[in-house]
């Protein structure tokens, strides 16, 4: 199994897990191959859980992950909010951020680019995420985390953040 993640991921988990209870209906988007952030914070806390990634085999692998943790997660193909048709209360989003020639020079994977690679100046996806939040036709609250290590831009520097639309 392939699995990708770093610090802020941890930081999303931990910084979420304060402010979430039973009742929150959580959107991981994201997810990644072994839904770490939503199958965290279910078993934490026993919420609602709706784990998405942009990527088919990347859901394939989280449905699999969730399986074998007995863990009632539902998880769908889908980019940004298209495919999530559910309510939700909070999303949580480790968007990929890492500027493309950047990730490419310290050699990241190329087979799950789309994990990391976020746009000529790493900010792209954030920015069409904020776009797609804000048209969502209800009120939700986000969780976005960004590492500033592997960035180079201004632009893309922050840590866990929340925002409500």
């Amino acid at each position: 199994m392939d699995y990708y993640f770093d610090v802020t991921t941890w930081v999303l988990i931990n910084r979420t897990a304060k402010d979430l209870t039973r009742s929150t209906r959580v959107l991981d988007m994201g997810t990644g191959s072994v839904a770490v952030v939503g199958l965290t914070i279910w078993k934490r806390l026993g919420c609602s859980v709706i784990s998405s990634d942009i990527n088919p085999e990347i859901v394939q692998l989280a449905e699999e992950c969730a399986r074998r943790n007995g863990a009632p997660i539902r998880t769908v193909c889908s980019r940004f909010f298209e495919n999530v048709h559910e309510p939700f209360d909070v999303v949580i989003f480790n968007p990929p951020y890492v500027a493309t020639a950047h990730g490419l020079e310290l050699d990241d994977s190329r087979k799950r680019r789309c994990q990391w690679d976020g746009g000529s100046d790493g900010t792209s996806i954030i920015r069409d995420f904020v776009v797609g939040l804000q048209a969502l036709p209800h009120q939700v609250r986000a969780y976005v985390g960004v590492n500033p290590n592997p960035t180079k831009t201004q632009a893309a520097r922050a840590r866990a953040c929340s925002i409500r639309v």
